[in-house]
């Protein structure tokens, strides 16, 4: 509870728990939200280890998306729409990717679309800013950006919490806002239509 300013040196940042956190467990684990101008959010869970001698010492890299200069393997694309009392004025369409017959994205947001927050009030304005970035399952530098990463400690298996990892056939990000509101949710469906890596086995078939 409460909140702390916290400076970064040379890009690092010093945290620690409470002895109290651990509430007599040898660790404990915080769910942290990093956001930047200009950079894609990302969360991250981090796990926190002690014993008599005090906390674990953990280096903890966390990779941000700069949607200026992306990596390679991720496609970064920003366009906006008017609208007329919340809705869109006409159709929009957007392509991401260089190769437009075998684009990594394609996404249409229908004529007339209305816009809603997190709360599913809707949303009123004069213009839409879309900005999406979809990233490559072939390519290192794509799947190391994923925000939080692909393991975790808390997979539901039938009802059972297990620990695991994901394998990703590509994924993406998109962030809408009128103003300054976020949008979370619309009036009606929108359609997006995603590459998928050929290299990506089915484990249940073994294609």
């Amino acid at each position: 509870s409460g909140s702390r300013d916290l400076t970064l040196v040379e890009g690092r940042i010093g945290i620690g728990l409470h002895p109290r956190a651990f509430n007599g467990s040898e660790s404990a684990s915080v769910d942290l939200l990093i956001t930047a101008d200009n950079y894609l959010d990302v969360t991250k869970t981090i796990t926190f280890d002690t014993d008599e001698n005090g906390q674990d010492v953990l280096n903890v890299d966390i990779p941000m998306v700069n949607l200026s200069n992306p990596p390679e393997g991720i496609e970064v694309s920003e366009v906006s729409a008017s609208l007329s009392d919340g809705s869109l004025n006409e159709e929009l369409s957007l392509v991401v990717g260089s190769d437009s017959a075998k684009p990594e994205l394609d996404i249409t947001l229908p004529q007339g679309l209305k816009f809603k927050n997190k709360s599913g009030q809707f949303v009123s304005g004069s213009s839409l800013n879309l900005n999406v970035a979809s990233f490559s399952a072939d390519d290192v530098n794509a799947v190391n950006a994923f925000p939080g990463g692909f393991a975790s400690d808390n997979i539901n298996v039938n009802g059972e919490i297990v620990s695991g990892g994901f394998v990703t056939a590509g994924f993406a990000s998109f962030e809408m806002k009128i103003g300054n509101e976020e949008i979370k949710s619309f009036d009606q469906a929108i359609e997006v239509r995603s590459k998928i890596s050929s290299e990506v086995i089915n484990p249940n078939t073994g294609e």
